[in-house]
Parts: C-alpha cells; structure tokens; sequence
C-alpha cells in the first residue's frame, strides 16, 4: 500500500481585519511618498537670504532694524518685516547648514499633514476617499515649499486653525486660548495669517446661518485682531500689511493666475474644484461644513497662484468627507474592497514615488550659480570690491548676505517690505532695456551692474560707456569705466554655493 504524505501545515488566511491593517498602511506609504516628491525640490529660496541677513545685522545693531541698510536705493520706513520670525528661526538652524534647513521644511510639512489628518479624522473620513482623492491636491499643496519659504509656516497654522474649528463644532471651547497664542506666533512669522483671519471669519459665518452658538467665535476674530498689534513693530505692522493686501503686483509671476503661472497645476486645480462642487451639490452647502472656507480659497487662487497651498490644504481637511456620502464615495469604497489588489496598487505608487524623490535628491540644499549668482559675488569679493551695485529683483538678496556691508543692491525680493512698487517696476524696465533705463541708471550712484546675460540691458551697456568686467555662463557685470577692476572670463566654470 502507497503511504501518502502528511500534508503540509498552510498558514491560515489573513482575516478582513488584517488585510484592511495592510492596505492601510500601504495607502499611508503611498501618500507619504507621493508627498514627499513634492517637497523635494531642492534649490534654496530666494527669500531666505533677505531673511537671516535681517536677523544677522539686527544682532549686530542690537535691535532689529526698522531702517534699511541693504539698498543704496530709496526705501520705505519704518521697515517692517512680516517675516523677520521666519528670519530668526532659519537664522537659528543656519549654523547646520542646509541639510538642517531640509529637515526644517519637511518637519512643518509633516506637522501640517498631521494637522489635516487629524481634522479630517474628526469629520470622519474614511481613508479610502483620502487615498484616492487627496493625490489630487497634494501637488497644489506642494507648491508652496520652497527650500525654506516662510509660507511653510502659514500652511502647519492655517491646517490647525481648520482642526480648532473642528474641536469647536464639536462643543470644545478650549481651542481658544491655543488659537490665540498661536495666532501671535504666526503673526510674527508670515502674513498669511490673514488667510486664517478669513477662515476664521467665514467658519463664525458659516455658524450663523446655522444658527448654532457663534458669539464665542465673534469675540474670538476681535481678539485675534487686537493681538496683530503684539510684534516689534506695533501698530505700524497694520499699515504695512493693509498696503501688502491691497498693491498691484502684475508684474511678480507668483501672484498671477494659477493657469498663467503653473497652467499644469491648473488642471489639478480645476479638477479638485470640480468634485468639491459636485460633492457640495449632492450634500447642500449647509451639510458641507467648511465649504465657504474651501470656496474662499478656491477664488484666491483662481486670482493668484501663491493662495493655491492654502486652497490644497482646506480641499484635503473638508472636500473627502463631502465625498463620502455621495455615489462617488461608495464608488471608490468599492475599489479597496479586493484589498490585495488595492494593496499591491499602492506599494507599486509609493515606490514609484519614493524613487522619484531619492533622484530628485530630497535631502539636499543646492545654491547653484543659477538663479543665485555665486560666480559674480565671488569675482567681487576676490576683487575686495567696496560700492553700489545694480542687481535684479531676484538676485539682490543672495549679494546681500554674502557681500554686505562692502556692497549695497538696488533693490531684492522684500518687495513691499523694503520698497516701494515703483522701485521695483522701474528695476524691471531697467534690465528689459526700456526707453528710460539710461535714467535708471543715472539716478542712482551706481557702480556696477550685475546682469543675466540674456537680459536686454545687457547688450546695451557698452554703447552707454560701461565695461564689461566679468562675465561667466549665465552672468555679466558691468562698471564705470573709472572704475579700477580687471577683466575676469569664467565662461568655463561651473559654480555652486554652500548654505549658509
């Protein structure tokens, strides 16, 4: 008689419940990592020069400056600086150097996350609707995080400003004094508090018509204004941030239209529109707490591409959980029922991701000689040259950290905190080589010109009499023709800086 063998023990099946664990986490690695490729790039922001040069000198001053120092051009006073909080926290890391600024923007980026997470969570989202839907915004959100952007710190206080509410439509009323401390913070590190001045005004609204207890909340937006006057420069900081709200600003990419600036994203952005109108619709806009706040970012940033973060971040807390009550919520609750399938799915775009942010390299902090002129500060610090030089809005800031005080710019990024708008079109004419750049450059007492090389004016300075002193890939500067400096060609070099 043939002896059949035993046969082998087969590991039990995963239960329902184990397998949703797994699928879970492989939807959290997913997002994660499609979050992180969106942070990744890797060049440092213009802004963040003007930023520590504040604090820099400020410490030197022994008070923080409420004059200019950096321009050899007219500027505004009192000088005040919405972000000088911003300033002294990158100030603080800056000795690390660049990978400890990294880590600073994706710490705030995880923190905002968090703050999402934890609303959506109170409006009881199921993580299928974030898995699938979220994808959507998260490049919106990603936007906003230049390497390090003082707006990172808007994003984490404006996404816990979204789960307060949510404690407070619960009938917790111990957000408020947390608000209010956090509001001062914010207040002394970005102006886009008033993006959360907004929320907060349209959530007491959205109470009212609900006709649910809304005087708490009243009293809550007046405390909140009053605590604006709680910064170094008083009431001053009112008047700055009025004018910041109500200039023109044509002629900087950023505020323009999301479709002119980032037409890409514009898709995204009218695609999420989309469903959170269709999902509102089926609801009704009374059902759909936080709608108007969405609605209100939404027009933001149909008018200016710098609002679409925000935007991100209000779509991600409130529109899921609209979704999820509506036919296209079960639609996608029905995808994640083959767990293994969906499972699979989602390590496959994790990994895709994850890839994508390792070749990107995340980690890292680049100044390179473009859009930084790292090779035209060089040459004038081996020259030990000592004056005025004329830089573009982009560039003046970099100048500033690495070369003053030897050297003064004409004008940099701080835009509306240090300049006046006419001072900064007038840049702008200046280097598109417009009818009145010869007044531009007679105006002011200056000494060189730092110019890209494709820029307009560039091929128009040697008939006006200035020589051309350096010159490399991307850079030129021209000088006085009194002015002793030997020729330097650095065509040949590529350049890249260190932070700090």
């Amino acid at each position: 008689m043939q002896v059949l063998p035993e046969p082998r023990d087969l590991p039990a099946p995963l239960s329902d419940a184990a397998r949703l664990r797994v699928v879970k986490i492989a939807a959290a690695c997913f997002l994660a990592a499609l979050f992180v490729s969106r942070l990744a790039a890797p060049i440092a922001d213009l802004d963040m020069w003007h930023e520590i040069a504040l604090i820099r000198e400020s410490i030197r001053a022994g008070h923080l400056l409420t004059d200019d120092v950096f321009a050899y051009t007219p500027t505004i006073h009192p000088l005040v600086d919405h972000e000088w909080g911003a300033g002294v926290l990158l100030y603080l890391v800056a000795p690390a150097g660049g990978s400890a600024v990294v880590a600073l923007k994706y710490l705030l980026a995880f923190l905002t996350a968090l703050a999402i997470l934890k609303c959506a969570r109170l409006r009881h989202t199921g993580f299928e609707q974030l898995t699938v839907l979220a994808p959507f915004a998260i490049p919106l959100l990603g936007l906003g995080y230049a390497t390090l952007r003082a707006h990172a710190y808007s994003f984490l206080f404006f996404a816990t400003l979204l789960y307060l509410l949510e404690l407070d439509a619960s009938g917790k009323r111990r957000w408020i004094p947390v608000w209010l401390l956090i509001f001062v913070l914010w207040v002394n590190i970005h102006g886009g508090w008033v993006m959360g001045m907004i929320a907060l005004g349209l959530y007491w609204f959205e109470q009212v018509m609900r006709r649910r207890p809304h005087i708490h909340v009243l009293l809550t937006i007046v405390l909140s204004l009053a605590a604006v006057s709680i910064n170094p420069y008083g009431f001053a900081y009112y008047r700055q941030i009025w004018t910041a709200l109500t200039m023109s600003r044509a002629t900087i990419p950023e505020w323009a239209p999301i479709w002119r600036d980032a037409p890409w994203y514009a898709v995204l952005f009218w695609v999420t529109l989309a469903v959170a109108g269709y999902a509102v619709a089926k609801r009704g806009w009374r059902s759909s707490p936080g709608a108007l706040i969405v609605a209100a970012m939404a027009c933001g940033t149909i008018l200016h591409r710098r609002i679409v973060p925000f935007y991100a971040v209000a779509w991600i807390a409130y529109v899921p959980s609209y979704v999820g009550g509506t036919l296209l919520g079960q639609d996608i609750r029905a995808l994640f029922r083959k767990r293994e399938a969906a499972t699979i799915v989602c390590l496959i775009l994790a990994m895709f991701f994850a890839a994508t942010s390792l070749l990107i390299g995340f980690w890292r902090l680049v100044v390179p000689n473009d859009p930084f002129p790292v090779g035209p500060v060089r040459y004038l610090a081996d020259q030990n040259f000592r004056g005025n030089v004329m830089t573009a809005f982009e560039h003046g800031s970099y100048v500033t950290w690495r070369l003053y005080p030897a050297v003064k710019v004409s004008v940099d990024s701080r835009y509306e905190t240090a300049f006046l708008p006419a001072m900064v079109d007038e840049s702008l004419r200046f280097y598109r080589a417009e009818p009145d750049w010869r007044q531009t450059l007679a105006k002011y007492p200056t000494d060189l010109v730092l110019t890209l090389r494709q820029a307009p004016v560039a091929s128009k300075l040697p008939g006006a009499g200035w020589k051309r002193v350096y010159m490399d890939k991307m850079f030129e500067i021209y000088a006085r023709p009194d002015l002793p400096l030997s020729f330097r060609d650095d065509s040949g070099k590529e350049f890249q800086d260190v932070f700090p």
